[in-house]
């Protein structure tokens, strides 16, 4: 009997780590996506600061590499400001068609996800994420 207990103390410290390691990836994962959509000024300063350690970048280089890596960001910003428009119509549409599909009562519970966890882009920002 007491084999038997072991075994299912084995299995269940085992099933329990696993437990652990997917929540714990899935919410260091959630946190880096926010982060980068949030606040991508801080994205493009880590991608920086990892190029200079990890190339070994002369005081030099870190200047070139900050001034490449400032115009990126820069066209990036602007393209994001350009295509928001774009994504917002493409999510608004996907709402509408969603909402077509849906029962009333399943769109009142869309409506309440939406509320508690945006789905999609946020309507109340006007530039891109992070400004």
């Amino acid at each position: 009997m007491k084999k038997w207990q072991a075994i299912w103390l084995l299995v269940l410290v085992f099933g329990l780590g696993v437990l652990c390691g997917v929540v714990g990836t899935r919410a260091v994962v959630r946190l880096a996506v926010r982060t980068a959509l949030q606040q991508p000024d801080r994205v493009w300063t880590r991608f920086e600061q990892r190029l200079a350690a990890n190339l070994d970048l002369t005081p030099e280089q870190r200047l070139k590499v900050a001034q490449v890596l400032a115009i990126a960001r820069r066209e990036f910003q602007q393209l994001r400001v350009e295509t928001r428009p774009r994504s917002v119509a493409i999510m608004d549409r996907v709402e509408s068609d969603l909402a077509a599909v849906l029962t009333p009562g399943q769109q009142e519970q869309l409506r309440i996800l939406r509320a508690r966890r945006p789905l999609f882009l946020p309507r109340d920002v006007s530039g891109p994420p992070g400004e």
